[in-house]
């Protein structure tokens, strides 16, 4: 399985600040059904979009058409702030998905730790979020 696509490099408006962000949009998904959100691992570890697992499961989300999107907590890579415990990565998860749907006209964001402590941040604003609309 593979797709090609549109790679755009970005920042979104968080609530601390510019997250920094990189968005995959298949080029043949006129009107996708859904979008994905991809979290990296905890940052305070070392955890960025650019992790193995945060891309290849992106990878394979492109694969299937789907629109994905990937971007760095607060202080991460070149998103602004700083970690906030959880808290505040709620609200980053928030932003990212509503820029998802918005951008996407989509009713049903998926959102997906790839292996740590954000998950909760990810799967709680996609709860949510669902919960919404």
């Amino acid at each position: 399985m593979t797709s090609t696509h549109d790679s755009r490099n970005f920042f979104l408006e968080g609530p601390a600040g510019r997250l920094e962000a990189i968005l995959w949009t298949p080029s043949a998904a006129a009107h996708p059904p859904l979008a994905a959100v991809v979290c990296h691992p905890h940052p305070l570890f070392g955890g960025t979009m650019h992790n193995k697992v945060v891309y290849q499961t992106a990878k394979s989300l492109d694969a299937l058409a789907i629109p994905v999107l990937r971007f760095n907590f607060r202080g991460a890579g070149t998103s602004a702030g700083v970690h906030s415990r959880g808290f505040g990565e709620l609200g980053d998860v928030r932003a990212a998905l509503d820029f998802l749907a918005a951008s996407f006209l989509v009713r049903r964001c998926c959102s997906r730790d790839s292996v740590s402590v954000p998950g909760l941040a990810c799967a709680s604003a996609a709860k949510t979020r669902a919960s919404r609309t």
